[in-house]
């Protein structure tokens, strides 16, 4: 049993609130357990209930007498003495739940503390990282103080409320999470069946947030894998960060939070601990000690003979690895990008732009790479819990999924855009119609090659042979329709499963097919020619990776290009290409298992019909992906992403496949 003071404070002569929570050393506990607050001559003060996962918080009057938290079960009696009151300091509570636009804040003193307080100043300080908001403040010779804030002016995910004097003191500190920032609309991506052929099954979606990055999982209706104790990206990147403990049965509050769930969130967050304490940053500058977890760093400087060097940028460019990064030119000539992740082997773009119109400088550029194979040093360590306690909970038998190994081919698909698109001269062209066509204006300036890979084309160079395939990687598809769908049923969290062991069998190797490449309708034997071509050469692009190659030499996928006709003669200088060594890992391919019976139980348990973990949609927001077939009328697309701007995609669907 845990017993903390909301705010930090346990103050006598006031009406105090208090956190409690019952748990043993499996975070389980008693179901709906009623307590008592009492005297320890048994005189009940308060009886409450706790939450679904063993949480509650209830209000102490000022009381003389020790008090204690009793609670009764199965002829056990657990109880526990509050903390002894101190007679100077804040008391606070918090409600923000009650009401949807605002959050109610209550401090309260007594007479010693009010005492102490009249020449200090006082401050109401509401952050989150780098942002605050600060209120002055007076108890104005009352022992009572509140404060009535406005949602809207919160900060998305965890606020924290303090409460400091003028010398930098804090008086008290509470957690609060906030959701009123509707950053994103309700269901951000869509999905539906498109195809299917074989063991496979194609699906397409649609994501209306530009410039992200998505993870897509694809399970049973029925599947014990998504329960409450699985993390999710909103409480991974909103919630857990500033927590002293990460945040348990994270996805039972987001599948739906509604005002039960916020209650049951606000409970906890009572009693959590703050990861940043006060005191020691007051007191610790910080320090940067991994500094190549935060990515790779170039810098360098620019030729002496530049003229008027703060008037220009230093511009690192790659359309394949989405990096799109600028840095000012100091008076030095010096220029430095930082925070930048990239694969290794990979190539990158550095050019030199003046300003105003940004045209790119005829200059040499040598950049130093910093922060790379660097040790890792950050061991991993398993804290171990001595059992005292464990209250019972249902040990049912359960199944998992009888495997093999096995693999599985990939298709993807393009559709049309239709949002004001330039008129295309090519676009009526015999073959064309299938095809995705791009009208190429000053906006792209990276290589061919760079364009073709961003359209999920595979581009290798092997011995100086250009090559070029019709994926890039292995997939797992799954997205759900936009028209209503019911949520998938719920597992109890307190189940615990004992599980059999899957059985395994090998995997066979993902298939990729060369694509038919012309140039002004001349059919391409050798692609060497488009490793030097610019964008700036071409007129119109057409392209399509599942298009239909007909001949006998096997070819899927089909990239059209037309060049400009009068091309000028003035050159447009080059900007510096250079090769990341020792750079980020790249990510390993999913290869997905093959199951001996997708109709049994342990399947529906924890079976994985489809995961694609990097899915990067096209500019009109259109992707595809595949999933396995195991002929299932419905399946779970479990969502998780991030945009370039930090906005959140965090959505759960249910696809028919019929």
């Amino acid at each position: 049993m845990k017993i903390t003071p909301e705010g930090g404070n346990y103050i006598r002569g006031i009406e105090n609130a208090m956190g409690i929570s019952l748990l043993d050393d499996r975070h389980n506990t008693i179901a709906n357990a009623e307590g008592n607050l009492q005297t320890f001559e048994g005189e009940v003060v308060r009886t409450f209930k706790l939450s679904k996962f063993g949480y509650a918080k209830i209000t102490v009057p000022p009381s003389d007498k020790k008090l204690k938290i009793v609670f009764s079960h199965n002829d056990k009696v657990f109880e526990k003495e509050l903390p002894h009151p101190t007679d100077i300091g804040l008391g606070m509570i918090v409600n923000n739940f009650s009401d949807e636009n605002k959050t109610f804040l209550n401090l309260s003193t007594n007479a010693n503390t009010l005492k102490s307080l009249e020449t200090k100043k006082l401050f109401l300080v509401i952050s989150k990282d780098e942002k605050s908001m600060i209120q002055e403040f007076k108890f104005d010779n009352q022992t009572k103080k509140n404060f009535i804030i406005e949602k809207k002016s919160l900060f998305n995910g965890i606020n924290t409320l303090r409460i400091i004097d003028g010398e930098l003191n804090q008086l008290c500190e509470r957690l609060i999470y906030s959701d009123s920032i509707k950053e994103n609309p309700s269901k951000i991506i869509s999905i539906s069946k498109r195809a299917s052929e074989n063991d496979q099954i194609n699906l397409v979606g649609f994501n209306s947030l530009s410039e992200s990055s998505i993870s897509i999982a694809a399970l049973p209706v029925k599947s014990k894998a998504n329960d409450y104790g699985k993390t999710n990206i909103n409480v991974g990147l909103n919630i857990n960060p500033y927590l002293l403990n990460p945040l348990e049965n994270p996805s039972y509050y987001f599948k739906k939070f509604d005002r039960p769930k916020k209650i049951e969130l606000d409970l906890i967050l009572a009693q959590q601990s703050n990861k940043y304490n006060w005191n020691t940053m007051k007191t610790t500058i910080p320090k940067s000690n991994y500094s190549f977890d935060i990515g790779l760093s170039i810098k360098g400087k620019i030729q002496e003979n530049i003229k008027n060097k703060t008037l220009h940028k230093a511009k690192l460019l790659s359309h394949i690895a989405f990096i799109n990064l600028e840095s000012d030119i100091n008076e030095n000539g010096e220029y430095s990008i930082d925070k930048f992740v990239v694969a290794d082997s990979s190539y990158l773009d550095l050019s030199l732009l003046k300003l105003p119109d940004f045209k790119r400088v005829d200059t040499k550029l040598t950049p130093q790479i910093l922060n790379r194979n660097r040790p890792f040093n950050k061991p991993f360590k398993i804290a171990l819990v001595p059992s005292n306690l464990n209250f019972e909970y249902d040990k049912a038998q359960d199944e998992y999924p009888k495997l093999s190994e096995g693999t599985i081919s990939l298709e993807e698909v393009v559709v049309k855009n239709k949002n004001n698109r330039p008129k295309l001269t090519f676009e009526n062209e015999f073959g064309n119609f299938n095809l995705r066509g791009y009208k190429i204006d000053a906006s792209y300036t990276m290589p061919l090659l760079h364009f073709i890979s961003s359209q999920g084309f595979g581009v290798t160079r092997n011995q100086g042979e250009i090559s070029i395939t019709n994926k890039i990687s292995s997939s797992f598809s799954g997205e759900v329709s936009s028209n209503g769908t019911p949520p998938p049923q719920e597992i109890k969290f307190d189940q615990k499963e004992h599980v059999e062991a899957p059985r395994v069998e090998k995997a066979t190797g993902v298939q990729q097919s060369t694509v038919e490449v012309t140039i002004n309708d001349r059919t391409l034997f050798s692609l060497n020619e488009l490793d030097y071509m610019q964008m700036s050469e071409i007129d119109e692009i057409f392209l399509n990776r599942d298009a239909i190659v007909i001949g006998i030499r096997n070819k899927q996928g089909i990239i059209k290009i037309y060049t400009k006709k009068n091309i000028s003669k003035i050159k447009e200088p080059e900007s510096f290409k250079f090769f990341i060594e020792k750079g980020f890992s790249k990510s390993t391919k999913y290869k997905p298992e093959k199951y001996l019976n997708p109709s049994e139980i342990g399947f529906e348990n924890y079976g994985v019909i489809g995961w694609n973990p990097d899915i990067i949609s096209d500019n009109d927001g259109r992707f595809e992906f595949d999933i396995q077939n195991f002929n299932k009328e419905k399946v779970v697309i479990d969502i998780e992403g991030i945009n370039t701007n930090g906005q959140i995609i965090q959505q759960e669907l249910v696809l028919n496949l019929n």
